[in-house]
């Protein structure tokens, strides 16, 4: 990406936004940078901003079922993904990272949830 926006730059072509696929994610978690791939992303971004420039992730509506997945945690205890038939059981679809949960953003609190960890990611 950096020398995507470098080149726009040597040649003289307008960018205003740069947008990146699921790659830049750790291992397909959302709310994640992989941090070799996109070590310093943070400082890509930030320079972009110095331009008036923007960045825009992909961000899949899809949370990986991982024990070691922070934000599918914090959804399991907020209780705000989509439930199977018994509506006791997290619905398990299938998605980039394999067993994925789905925020239910017909619960109020999915709305909460998904603005903090989009904050996280900001941040």
């Amino acid at each position: 990406m950096k020398d995507v926006a470098a080149n726009y730059t040597k040649y003289k072509l307008p960018l205003e936004t740069m947008y990146s696929d699921i790659d830049y994610m750790d291992r397909y978690r959302d709310f994640t940078i992989d941090p070799i791939n996109y070590a310093g992303l943070g400082d890509f971004v930030n320079d972009l901003h110095s331009k008036n420039q923007h960045y825009i992730p992909i961000i899949d509506a899809g949370i990986a079922i991982r024990s070691d997945n922070e934000a599918y945690t914090d959804g399991i205890n907020r209780d705000v993904f989509i439930k199977n038939w018994d509506n006791q059981t997290v619905y398990a679809g299938q998605v980039w990272p394999g067993d994925t949960a789905f925020p239910d953003f017909l619960n109020p609190e999915a709305s909460n949830y998904w603005q903090d960890w989009l904050g996280k990611l900001y941040d």
